[in-house]
Parts: structure tokens; sequence; C-alpha cells
């Protein structure tokens, strides 16, 4: 059936972080909601900002967060943003740019203190169902990896990373949790929304 009008195009590309927060704002101006679309906008950004004011002098943590486990891939786009307004760093990102495919060499080299496993498009029942019937946990270099050996790999719902949309904030709030447990408390409504990897139960 033929539109009785002529669409609107509108082409929306977010790399970075502050370019989430302009795709929501030209989303609400092509609706006409530009008021209310800004209120919101400034709502997720004061969370933001309180995170970003609250590491801004602390040590970054060394991290590493894969969009994918096997094979592996790093995070690009506005993740390493995320992750910088968290208090770490991820050497092995691709800031602004898509996410690549990288060894298990290189992940070893860098040897984060913290892992990520936020895959594309999964929650967090789905990425430890994957992750069972992935190979890299029984690969022996995995093994080696401070962050492994020490209990500190978590896995998050990966739409708070993956998604360009305002849930990028509590994605950053419980990287915060994460990497500052004794300072930033999780908040009770993200308890679902990732957990670490060695303390799970699977739900069939």
């Amino acid at each position: 059936e033929a539109l009785t009008f002529e669409p609107e195009l509108v082409s929306l590309t977010p790399y970075r972080l502050d370019h989430i927060w302009d795709t929501a704002l030209k989303i609400g101006e092509v609706m006409g909601q530009v008021p209310r679309v800004a209120e919101i906008v400034e709502t997720y950004q004061s969370r933001l900002r309180a995170v970003e004011k609250k590491f801004e002098t602390t040590a970054p943590r060394s991290v590493f967060l894969m969009e994918w486990a096997d094979p592996i891939y790093n995070c690009g786009h506005w993740i390493p943003d995320q992750i910088k307004v968290a208090g770490g760093l991820d050497v092995l990102a691709n800031p602004h740019r898509d996410s690549v495919s990288i060894s298990i060499d290189d992940l070893v080299s860098v040897d984060p203190d913290y892992i990520i496993i936020a895959a594309c498009g999964y929650d967090v029942q789905k990425c430890l169902k994957q992750w069972e019937i992935g190979t890299l946990k029984d690969d022996p270099k995995w093994q080696t990896l401070t962050a492994v050996r020490h209990d500190r790999v978590y896995v998050i719902d990966g739409d708070l990373f993956t998604c360009p949309s305002m849930d990028v904030v509590e994605g950053i709030e419980i990287l915060a949790h994460i990497f500052h447990p004794d300072t930033w408390p999780s908040p009770p409504s993200s308890l679902h929304r990732f957990r670490k990897l060695t303390t799970y139960t699977l739900i069939s």
C-alpha cells in the first residue's frame, strides 16, 4: 500500500558519547518534542556528571571490555568514553570507531585488572549461556590473566553499552560500582543487569 505522504529520512550515526545526546535531541526536534527530550537528556547527563566528578582525580583502573568473546572483539564507538567516565582505561579499545577482533595474546600483553563481557545484543543470561559453549574460558592463556585469577571478570547486559540510548548512563554507573565498590553503590534496579562471572547460576 502506497504512503500518502513523503517520509522524512533522518540519519543517526553516533560514534561518541556526546553524539548520543545530540541524536536524542535530533529525534526530539523531528517529533516536535524538543523541551521534553531536552529535560530527559539533562536528567541523564546529571547522573553522568555525578560519576565523572566522583572519579575525575582517581587513578584509572585497567580494564578490557569485550563486545564479543568468540572470537574476541574489543569495544569501540562511545564505550571507551563510558569506561573513562566510570574511572577506567581500556588500552585495547577502538574509541569512536568500529570494534575489531583481537587475539588472546593482545589481551595477555596488557593483562587488565578488570574484564567486562558485554556482548552486543545479549542480556546477562543469554551471554552466560553463550559463554558456557564458547572456547575462551578453556584457553590456558585466559586462565593466566590477572582479572581471571583475582575473580574480577563481570558480565553486563550488552544493551547498556552497544545501544546508543539513555541506558548508557546505567552502564557507566554499573562500571563505577565494579571499579569502586566501596565508594559507588550499585542501584538496586541494576542488580539483574550484571554479575560476576564466577558466581552466576544459569537459568534454563
